[in-house]
């Protein structure tokens, strides 16, 4: 079981990310989200995808 992102850094140079209740909720972000992100930006991760899923979309 992976503990936390750091664990995958280093294996992996694309990392996507969904946005809808990953990222945010529809009106506010999820701190903890930003932290990952920031902190994948911070390792040199240059290519972070966001994306929006179908089952994302039957939530809103």
């Amino acid at each position: 079981m992976i503990q936390g992102i750091a664990e995958l850094v280093g294996k992996y140079k694309l990392f996507l990310i969904d946005l809808y209740w990953v990222i945010h909720d529809g009106i506010n972000h999820f701190e903890k989200a930003a932290e990952v992100v920031n902190y994948l930006r911070d390792e040199g991760k240059k290519k972070l995808s966001f994306f929006l899923t179908l089952q994302s979309l039957k939530r809103m």
